[in-house]
This record gives C-alpha cells, sequence and structure tokens, in this order.
C-alpha cells in the first residue's frame, strides 16, 4: 500500500515529547493573530530549532495564517537586504499599497528598481507597513530560520519592524543560537513588556535547548 494512501502526520504530532513547547508555540500564534507578537527559539546547532519553526509554521497555515519565509545563509551574510528580500518576495505585487517614497525605498532596497541607496529608517518603515498592510487582509507569519546568518542590514530592518508589532496581526518567529552578539540581550529584540519564558532541558538531540517568547513592545514601553 502506497503510504500516500495513509492518514497525513503533521510535523507537530511526529514531535513526540514536545507539548509543552508547541503549546507555548500555539499560545504565541493566537497571540500574533489577535495582536502581534515576536518569538525567537534558541538551541546549539543540530538541537532541533528548525524542526519546531516547520511546526509553527504548518499550524499558522493551518489557521488561515499567510507565512512569509526567510533564512540565513553564509553566502548571503555579507548582501544587504538578501534576507528582506527573500521575506518580502510574495509581497511584491502588493508593494503599491505603500505611499510613493516607501514604494519607491522598497523596490531600490530589494533590487526591483534603481536608484540612491535609500535611507534605513525610510526602508524599515516601509517594510513593517507593508507587513502590517498584508495582515489587514489575513494575519502574517514572518517565520526566519539561522537569524545570526541573515545580513545585518536584514536582521535590523526585522529587528525594528519586530519591535513594533502590538496592535498588528502580524508573528515574527526565528531560531537562532546562544551567544550570537545581536541576540537579545543586546537590545536589537523586543524586551521590555515581555514575558521571557524559562529555559528548559533537551532530552532528545532534535529538540531545542531552551525556548523564550517575546510579545510586541506595547505602546507605553516605547
Amino acid at each position: 500500500m502506497d503510504d500516500r494512501d495513509g492518514p497525513h502526520i503533521s510535523i507537530a504530532e511526529g514531535l513526540i515529547g514536545r507539548r509543552d513547547e508547541l503549546a507555548t508555540v500555539g499560545a504565541f500564534l493566537d497571540q500574533a493573530r489577535s495582536g502581534g507578537a515576536a518569538l525567537l527559539i534558541f538551541g546549539e546547532p543540530g538541537a532541533g530549532k528548525t524542526v519546531l519553526l516547520e511546526a509553527a509554521a504548518e499550524m499558522a497555515l493551518a489557521a488561515g495564517t499567510q507565512v512569509l519565509r526567510a533564512a540565513g545563509v553564509e553566502f548571503e551574510a555579507d548582501m544587504s537586504f538578501a534576507g528582506l528580500h527573500q521575506a518580502l518576495l510574495p509581497l511584491q505585487g502588493e508593494f503599491n499599497m505603500l505611499s510613493q517614497p516607501h514604494w519607491d525605498a522598497l523596490n531600490v532596497a530589494l533590487g526591483f528598481g534603481t536608484g540612491q541607496a535609500p535611507d534605513r529608517m525610510l526602508v524599515s518603515n516601509a517594510a513593517l507597513m507593508m507587513l502590517r498592510q498584508a495582515a489587514a487582509a489575513r494575519p502574517v507569519l514572518l517565520a526566519v530560520d539561522d537569524l545570526p546568518w541573515l545580513d545585518r542590514v536584514s536582521a535590523g530592518v526585522l529587528g525594528f519592524a519586530a519591535r513594533r508589532l502590538a496592535g498588528s496581526s502580524v508573528g515574527f518567529l526565528a531560531t537562532s543560537s546562544p551567544g550570537w552578539p545581536h541576540g537579545p540581550d543586546s537590545g536589537c529584540w523586543p524586551r521590555r513588556g515581555a514575558t521571557r519564558w524559562p529555559s528548559w532541558s533537551c532530552r532528545r538531540c532534535w529538540t531545542c535547548r531552551s525556548l523564550r517568547r517575546w510579545r510586541s513592545i506595547p505602546p507605553g514601553c516605547r
């Protein structure tokens, strides 16, 4: 009998013994849909962060959320806006929803147009506005794997957006490794007004070593 004839088993169902962690991810997705949220998953290389990210993306898709993806890769780490290009490419057809200055900045930054290098703040605002406007139609989850390998400029733009998701239906979910100099303790990512989840020990080589959660900064904490 062809395996394809059998029942479909989701990624989450295949993660044995990770009920609590999946419940945390599920709660994050609910929060993201209802008011915006950011979640960073930490673990050593090979610990299983990517499979947890994939499980979250599958859960989000099943709930009707649009999932945007990006992955940090070493050979693009020095290419400005390469990561942002991955993340926003599916939304290119909607860039015309932006104001002209934001449209111009994003098009030039992502290589779809020509012109003088745009101001970083203008690009950051354009990316944030694009995510929020896309989420007005249906919730959006931006899933980024291997955040430390993302080019520095894209990481900065996404960090800017992650701190300003409150009141939207946008979720930001990323994986990282301990000791990353631009990690949560660097001030690059949401911290104030956040709930941190305690670390937990991994019992299998494919599970994360720790899981922490950051909600978007409430307006009064900006």
